[in-house]
């Protein structure tokens, strides 16, 4: 009852001056607020007069809140990202490959790249496509092949539309820039259409990166390229191209007009060498006809970011296989006729890469051996005649020329033609050669390990060091290639096979040391070449050492002389030929003209 009837305490009220002073701070608080929307509205409001009158009609397209959101598209192959500034391609990974030292293979980023459309308004409004902001309309597609639509609205129903076509098994990204009402507010009949490119390095060399990154294209129907070898601007111009890569060793970023050839398309290139992380600058620009914008497919081109896969890069342009550099026309149809269908053929039986450039070494000088054994014949035949030709060489030692006449007198007594050993080489050369460009340029050797090497398309190390900054030692780019050791070691031992048949006379003592110093020259040369070429070379060589050895125990010299003395008996009336005769009048001409040299050196 006590509780019931006690009265409630009082209620604390704050005092009025303090209350006061709360409604004061919230109308302050109130005031500053809106103060602040109002410089908010305020700074819009100058940033779209801004705007205007930079960009005129384009301002509607100019929001800079929006800029900053990305498109990404990640597929199977391909990893993409679109800026909703420009509607460009920002970014572009290759996922099932890596960079040399085992990093995402980034082929364009944001920081190496940029494709752009510049153009004049007619009110004289400098505009550029990478200034609009776009948003994404639609994405549609199947699991290969994904279509986006990017619109920058203008109002009044104008805009401007980039659509992307990526086919991700293909690595291609077909686009197309559409203008939408606007082309009558645009100055003169075309546009300007840029691309860069910065080269990511991607190989474990950067020399032979900087060697092979280059501009290839295909012009008035002629495929060319444009290289720089130097860190200053270097640009050409070329007529009615079809298609422009900028290639590196193993990877493309191409553009092919999916319409009519382009005009005049300027080209520019330098030597990125104050960054390591980087290979080469690249450049296009050309003119695109209004007419092209304003049709109803659009300004249309085809982008290829992939490896250099050759057979599948002719599904992306005419003759666009030409950027793996299969050699020079003679080369190049062995490679692409005999060698590469053959490698392929042998990758499908075995998974090994090493073990396949072992067979094929072997299959090529087996097919080579008929041409080896006729050239070890014609050695053999040198070597017996080589006593007799020792004797010239003495007795003219005062008159080489003579001396020469007269040992071409004796090789065509006893048959025997300094030539028949040389043309079975030359046969082989094609193969050798187009060896030289295959190795180098082949994706499928690309990081694949075989013994110590971890990249058959790249030189293996087994030692290395830093400094040593002066040539020649600088060339060998701070390691040995195992490989290339022993192709080196392979070819000395065959010159010195080579040496006990070969009739090197007295009267050419240097031929003698360039045969050892060819090698050593061959070794700084491939010490930073593909580790499969320096393997290539070094399992045909061995085999060419056990093919002279077997060769050379079938070999008997006393029954070759016996031929040579028929042959001396029989040809003792003959006349000479008429290689001969050119050869022998050749040799007295020059005879002739020494001799007037020396009789007036001794009037003098």
């Amino acid at each position: 009852l006590y509780l019931w009837l006690k009265p409630a305490p009082p209620v604390e009220t704050e005092p009025k001056a303090k209350t006061e002073q709360n409604d004061t701070s919230a109308k302050a608080v109130n005031n500053s607020s809106s103060s602040v929307e109002n410089e908010v509205v305020l700074s819009d409001s100058i940033q779209n007069l801004i705007n205007q009158q930079k960009y005129g009609v384009f301002s509607s397209a100019i929001n800079e809140a929006d800029q900053g959101t990305n498109t990404d598209l990640d597929l199977k192959n391909l990893s993409l990202s679109f800026s909703s500034k420009g509607a460009t391609l920002k970014r572009a990974e290759l996922k099932q490959y890596k960079t040399f030292d085992q990093q995402p293979l980034i082929l364009i980023d944001e920081g190496n790249f940029s494709s752009n459309i510049k153009f004049k308004t007619s009110s004289n409004k400098d505009i550029a496509l990478n200034d609009l902001t776009f948003k994404l309309k639609s994405k549609s597609g199947t699991e290969d092949s994904t279509v986006l639509v990017f619109a920058a609205n203008l109002g009044n129903g104008q805009s401007v539309e980039r659509v992307y076509n990526i086919v991700d098994s293909k690595y291609i990204v077909d686009e197309s820039i559409k203008f939408n009402g606007i082309s009558s507010k645009i100055d003169g009949n075309t546009i300007q259409w840029d691309a860069e490119l910065d080269q990511n390095r991607l190989e474990k060399s950067i020399r032979e990166s900087e060697r092979r990154t280059i501009i290839n294209y295909l012009a008035q129907d002629d495929f060319s390229d444009f290289t720089v070898s130097s860190n200053e601007m270097k640009d050409e111009v070329l007529q009615d191209v079809k298609w422009l890569s900028f290639k590196q060793s193993f990877f493309t970023v191409g553009f092919v007009s999916m319409d009519s050839t382009w005009k005049n398309v300027t080209v520019r290139g330098k030597i990125l060498d104050q960054d390591t992380t980087k290979i080469k600058h690249m450049a296009l620009s050309t003119a695109v006809p209004i007419s092209s914008l304003a049709s109803a497919n659009g300004f249309k081109t085809r982008m290829y970011i992939g490896p250099n896969m050759y057979d599948e890069l002719p599904m992306v342009a005419p003759e666009f296989e030409r950027n793996v550099d299969f050699g020079w026309p003679v080369f190049k149809e062995v490679n692409k006729y005999m060698i590469y269908p053959l490698f392929k053929l042998l990758h499908s039986f075995i998974g090994n890469y090493g073990l396949i450039i072992f067979i094929l070494a072997f299959v090529v000088k087996t097919i080579l051996l008929p041409l080896t054994y006729r050239s070890h014949i014609s050695t053999a035949k040198m070597k017996v005649l080589k006593p007799e030709m020792d004797e010239i060489d003495e007795k003219y030692k005062d008159d080489q020329q003579k001396g020469q006449m007269e040992k071409l007198s004796l090789q065509r007594q006893f048959g025997v033609s300094p030539l028949a050993g040389c043309i079975p080489l030359l046969l082989q050369m094609p193969i050798t050669l187009a060896m030289f460009r295959l190795f180098p340029n082949l994706l499928e050797l690309r990081q694949q390990s075989f013994l110590w090497a971890t990249d058959l398309s790249s030189y293996d190390t087994i030692w290395s060091w830093t400094g040593g900054d002066f040539f020649p030692i600088s060339y060998l780019e701070g390691h040995i290639s195992g490989f290339t050791l022993m192709m080196t070691a392979a070819t000395m031992l065959t010159t010195v096979f080579n040496s006990q048949m070969t009739a090197t006379t007295q009267s050419q003592p240097g031929m003698k040391y360039m045969m050892y110093i060819m090698p050593l020259f061959f070794f700084f040369i491939l010490n930073s070449y593909a580790s499969g070429l320096a393997w290539y070379y070094f399992v045909s060589t061995a085999i060419q050492i056990i093919t002279m050895i077997a060769i050379r125990k079938f070999v008997d010299e006393d029954k070759i002389r016996e031929k040579l003395d028929a042959n001396r008996v029989k040809n003792a009336n003959k006349k000479k030929s008429s290689f001969q005769n050119t050869l022998s009048d050749a040799l007295k001409k020059q005879q002739d003209k020494q001799k007037q040299i020396d009789q007036k050196r001794k009037k003098k």
